[in-house]
């Protein structure tokens, strides 16, 4: 299906809050990978769908070591846990140096990411001089920034758009805002002479919803400004979306209950 990644510069904020919410609310079935260079940090956040802790070797290190196996087809939910809630995860690695250890899978890895039968989000934490999350870029169909209206975070996106221009300058590219109703042309206005600019959002800065997606989904948590945004968001980010072919009767049908009530 499709690759999204989710990034930003320094500080990285919101990246794994805005990944999750839009796996969470996708339209179609979703899967949110973790492929921070930083390490993860989801498998001590989130349980199992059955309450039990997730595995931490079962994720991007089981795909890892499953495709280096030569000529050996990959199914990428093979290597997911299902977290409470019902949405599909690929636990990251640990810290920097695991992530520099699978330095020669990453593009195999995002390969595989891109060709699931379920849309990925592809959390990749912040981008920077480390180039672990490039093969990764390289295979997604969209990259979103994330970004806050405030001057520190502005400046950091700034720096980190122009690097990535660098590196990969045919990414298709959002900058997804966290903020108030006024916080996207806010952040537009200040990175004005960057060039054309797709801004989304915003993404409703809700700190008691985002501690609430990690655990059971609620009533409360589905009309929560973070949730109700988040829908929005994810109703721009896939009209954004090369469709390379049409989606089944079976692969359009909502996420499994309960986040079959946000959709």
């Amino acid at each position: 299906m499709t690759l999204v990644a989710v990034a930003a510069g320094k500080g990285a904020p919101g990246v794994t809050t805005t990944a999750l919410a839009l796996a969470a609310v996708w339209p179609r079935p979703a899967v949110l990978a973790e492929c921070d260079p930083a390490g993860g940090d989801i498998v001590f956040a989130l349980r199992r769908d059955d309450g039990a802790a997730l595995a931490g070797d079962r994720g991007i290190v089981s795909l890892a070591t499953a495709l280096r196996v030569p000529g050996t087809g990959t199914d990428v939910l093979a290597h997911t846990q299902v977290v409470d809630g019902g949405l599909p995860l690929l636990v990251g690695v640990s810290s920097p140096a695991h992530a520099n250890a699978l330095s020669g899978s990453w593009r195999a890895i995002g390969a595989a990411l891109a060709a699931c039968e379920a849309d990925v989000f592809a959390d990749c934490g912040r981008l920077g001089a480390n180039t672990v999350a490039d093969d990764v870029l390289d295979a997604c169909d969209r990259l979103l920034l994330v970004c806050r209206a405030t001057p520190a975070t502005v400046a950091h996106t700034r720096s980190i758009l122009e690097l990535i221009r660098a590196r990969h300058p045919r990414l298709p590219l959002s900058l997804v805002v966290i903020g108030d109703a006024d916080a996207p042309t806010q952040v537009a206005a200040a990175l004005r002479g960057l060039g054309e600019l797709d801004v989304l959002g915003p993404l409703a800065f809700d700190p008691d919803a985002a501690a609430g997606l990690a655990g059971r989904w609620t009533r409360r948590l589905d009309r929560s400004p973070l949730v109700v945004s988040a829908r929005h968001l994810a109703r721009a980010v896939d009209a954004r979306l090369p469709h390379h072919r049409d989606v089944s009767p079976a692969a359009a049908a909502p996420q499994a209950a309960p986040l079959s009530e946000v959709g």
